[in-house]
């Protein structure tokens, strides 16, 4: 759960603008990014605008809840015109409607109070405008006030319609009724839509809210969201077109739907009022975002015949956070009288207020929780839906709190229930660390809230910024105001997010939690730019974003940008097709116009021209303008794995001493070209996401072509005039070598390998100040090595941390000797050996204790070369030993630890 209550957030409040043309920068959040701001349908023009999708068209379709109108809204401009009208008194349509008595909303102006929503949910058919005919578009509104009296609630009646959109005059017509005696209310509608697969096949999925039954006006009204035959409190399913059925509106409703089809569109129960849906194409997983009672709004996974607790379990069912207070109303609102006594949950004590006349009890739908976690015992056991817990629950209160607030009844205001509206899962990569991200419109507390998914998009990631959640992940909060964030849409160009505002308060408990006193009813236009300026000379990008990686043997496109002067003052990042980091460039306030960039990731060996070894990246940026009068700067970034393997090749010793090279070769394998160096600063990028670690190197430049990694420009001057190695009597191993041009040397390393190719420094020897010198080095543990041949060579390692290797010696070692090698070391039972004999024929093996006593001996017959031994060692004690192995042209000895 996120550990930041929302007081506690400091962010830099968004100021409107007045002109839709008129833009400005705003830092969005505690993650640094900054956008461009834009009104495009100003204060007060739009009635409270419920719906926008960005469609296929590329124009904006926003619904009007209190208007009753559909518009297209130009997505650049702010241009709009309507495309549908079925206000009171409208003759858009006309009354012809399937069996239904008017599609028109009745009698509007004298409705005694509003509806949560009205004229609200909308969806778009995925084969819309490609010449199939299907050029559908499924909205939902309230239609009809049915009453007002307690304890019923307030009643309305909603409608689901497709219209066909005629492309010649720019209307929807040809309506048709899939549904027109939904529930409604004053309060928790949902009338959320959202078209997604099933198996393959695209459905209408809608929420439908649980009619804030047990709160407010509604609060002696049955909670029904258990109950599979009421559609309160559901997400509903539908087919997109009619099937063969025989009842009209049972030809909407899916023969396989879980609940009593075809009669019956009920898809899974146990919801509060869902008030998003958002699709992930690439895990075909459905999210929805409920609103919490106090506190724990949801992310739920949409699934088949599943069930969300609604109203016995809240959040998270292991938290307990609800045990023994209730999902709806107060107790403080309760008449007075005799003990609470009808609806008593076991070893709850319930507040005096309680009568046993009072409407909650008998009304199990009302009565407190209980017990969270047994109440998913008893869901499970219903046979109506297995329940599923939430993916994240947000800002759980704690059970203390959720009881004052359940029997005092404090300002709405003090509530931790954001009340999350529209949602979107962000599938782009073009802003760093977004790619795979579910964003949700706050309505309370007025801003936009995004919560990183894991690749499986079944857990929410940190943050990484502030964040002690572990790994349940946490929000990111965006564009702070006084408005009330109704929903939101992406552009398709990764840049832009386009949010509308409620007008005022609505219904129900946000009425007294937010006053609008900004852009009333707006649509306003984010569109990223960039990042401000550096903090103390480092980059601004969150630390867990990583680099960007691809594939290997092959250059990788990176996403283009564009540089010109709405972000030419800011670090424009450049982002692979994983949304993460590839290179950063400020242009220090000039054009450079669209920007594309590619990079090499080499596989194999290092690179090496003229002597030069070339780390396994580089990275090719070409400007529309490569001509400015003013360097630009730029980062480069690399991973850790790289440096590692530059590293280990020979190259630079410590990140510090790396390069930036650069020279005028295309994107591509082989350095063709001598490159340039250019002085960089290089800074460490540490707890990259995942535990991978990377780096940035920083430069400015006058042109830009392709940039490399490298040690610098020079080879170190220090000669090697002699290196040789010889086995001594006493079967160490003696290193000699001489040298010259020893400018800047600080010393040889000395380094032994066992079979040539993996080398471990054994020891070192300071270079002298003289120009030239000898010198020398003895490996006392040379006839101790599991090998007949031991490889030597010299680190030669300058003053900057460059460095370069020297030729490889080798020393044999007798073959008189014999080698032996015991693994595993400690032992249990049994002692395994490998043995390399000098000579074939008959050993003796012995066992002596750590005192010299004899404590086993075996024969053994050995060939010439390698071979396997076992030993029985059940029986000794725990303790230090040794094996002598000994005959024909062999006497070797290892010690061993028994435990």
């Amino acid at each position: 759960m996120c550990k930041f209550h929302f007081k506690k957030i400091l962010l830099l409040a968004v100021i409107f603008c007045i002109s839709s043309h008129l833009k400005s920068q705003i830092l969005s959040s505690r993650m640094n990014e900054v956008f461009s701001q834009q009104i495009l349908s100003g204060d007060n023009i739009l009635q409270y605008p419920w719906e926008i999708t960005y469609g296929p068209d590329d124009s904006l379709w926003v619904t009007e809840s209190r208007g009753y109108k559909l518009y297209k809204i130009h997505p650049g401009n702010g241009g709009k015109r309507i495309v549908l009208d079925i206000s009171t008194g409208s003759t858009w349509l006309g009354n012809t409607g399937n069996g239904d008595d008017t599609l028109n909303a009745q009698n509007m102006t004298s409705w005694t109070s509003w509806p949560q929503g009205g004229f609200a949910g909308m969806a778009i058919h995925p084969d819309f405008g490609k010449g199939m005919s299907k050029d559908f578009v499924y909205v939902t509104y309230i239609w009809k006030y049915m009453s007002g009296t307690s304890p019923a609630g307030v009643i309305y009646r909603n409608k689901l319609v497709r219209f066909t959109y005629n492309f010649t005059n720019g209307r929807l017509e040809t309506p048709a009724v899939l549904d027109w005696n939904l529930p409604g209310s004053s309060d928790h509608n949902s009338q959320r839509l959202i078209i997604a697969p099933v198996e393959g096949t695209p459905f209408l999925f809608m929420g439908s809210g649980d009619m804030g039954s047990g709160q407010f006006g509604n609060r002696y009204r049955p909670i029904n969201a258990q109950d599979p035959n009421s559609r309160e409190g559901k997400i509903l399913r539908y087919n997109l077109e009619p099937d063969a059925d025989v009842s009209y509106y049972d030809k909407w409703i899916p023969n396989d739907n879980p609940y009593g089809s075809p009669t019956n569109a009920v898809w899974n129960i146990g919801m509060r009022n869902n008030q998003g849906f958002a699709y992930d194409t690439s895990t075909n997983t459905l999210y929805g975002a409920a609103h919490g009672p106090f506190s724990d709004d949801e992310i739920n996974i949409i699934e088949r015949r599943r069930n969300y607790g609604h109203p016995r379990v809240i959040g998270y069912s292991s938290d307990g956070n609800y045990n023994g207070n209730a999902a709806r109303g107060f107790s403080n609102s309760i008449t007075a009288g005799a003990p609470y006594t009808n609806c008593n949950i076991t070893g709850y004590t319930p507040p005096p207020a309680y009568s046993s006349g009072s409407p909650y009890c008998g009304n199990s739908s009302l009565d407190p929780v209980g017990n969270e976690a047994a109440n998913v015992t008893a869901i499970n056991a219903s046979g109506n839906g297995d329940y599923l817990n939430p993916i994240f629950s947000a800002y759980a209160s704690t059970p203390a709190l959720i009881a004052s607030t359940w029997q005092n009844n404090p300002s709405n205001s003090g509530w931790e229930s954001e009340g999350w509206s529209g949602l979107e899962l962000y599938s782009n990569n073009m802003i760093p660390g977004w790619k795979r991200s579910l964003v949700a419109a706050g309505l309370k507390w007025g801003r936009m809230i995004r919560l990183p998914l894991d690749a499986t998009g079944t857990k929410t990631l940190p943050s990484g910024i502030g964040s002690t959640t572990g790994n349940t992940g946490d929000t990111i909060t965006y564009f702070q105001s006084p408005n009330r964030y109704r929903d939101l849409a992406f552009g398709p160009n990764g840049k832009d997010i386009y949010v509308i505002m409620d007008n005022g308060a609505t219904s129900g408990p946000s009425g007294s939690a937010n006053v609008v006193t900004a852009c009333k009813g707006c649509v306003i236009k984010y569109s990223f730019l960039g990042y401000n300026s550096d903090a103390s000379g480092l980059s601004k990008i969150p630390k867990n974003i990583a680099v960007s990686t691809g594939s290997t043997g092959t250059c990788n496109t990176a996403n283009q940008i564009t540089i010109d002067a709405t972000n030419n003052n800011l670090w424009v990042p450049i982002t692979g097709l994983d949304g993460n980091i590839v290179a950063e460039i400020n242009a220090m306030g000039q054009n450079l116009g669209v920007v594309s960039t590619s990079y090499y990731l080499n596989e194999g060996a290092v690179r090496t021209n003229s002597g030069i070894k070339y780390l396994d990246r580089n990275i090719t940026i070409t400007p529309a303008n490569n001509s400015f009068g003013t360097p630009v700067k730029i980062r480069l970034y690399l991973t850790g794995t790289e440096f590692t393997n530059y590293t280990n090749a020979g190259g630079v010793s410590n990140i510090t001493f790396l390069r930036i090279h650069k020279n005028g070769d295309a994107c591509g394998s082989t350095i063709q070209q001598n490159t340039t160096e250019l002085s960089a600063t290089t800074t460490n990028l540490a707890n990259i996401t995942q535990g991978t670690s990377g780096y940035v190197l920083q430069t400015s430049v006058t042109s830009f072509s392709s940039f490399y990694f490298a040690a610098r420009n020079t080879v170190l001057p220090v000669q090697l005039i002699s290196f040789t190695g010889k086995l001594n009597s006493d079967l160490s191993g003696l290193l000699q070598w001489k040298s010259e041009n020893q400018v800047n040397l600080l010393a040889y390393g000395i380094e032994r390998s066992v079979d040539g190719t993996n080398f471990y420094q054994i020891g070192s020897v300071n270079a002298t100040s003289s120009a030239s010198g000898s010198f020398a080095y003895t490996d006392r543990d040379a006839q101790n090595q599991n090998a007949l041949t031991v490889y030597y060579r010299l680190k030669l390692t300058d003053t900057d941390g460059s460095y370069k290797y020297s030729i490889i010696v080798t020393i044999n070692l007798p073959t008189t000797k014999g080698l032996i090698s015991i693994a595993p070391n400690p032992v249990s039972d049994k002692l395994k050996g490998t043995v390399i004999s000098p000579m074939t024929g008959n050993v003796t093996i012995s066992i002596f204790d750590n005192a010299g006593r004899l404590v086993s001996r075996t024969g053994a017959f050995l060939v010439k070369g390698t071979n396997n031994i076992l030993q029985n060692t059940s029986t000794l004690n725990s303790g230090l030993y040794y094996l002598t192995i000994s005959g024909n042209g062999i006497t070797i000895q290892s010690k061993f630890q028994k435990f």
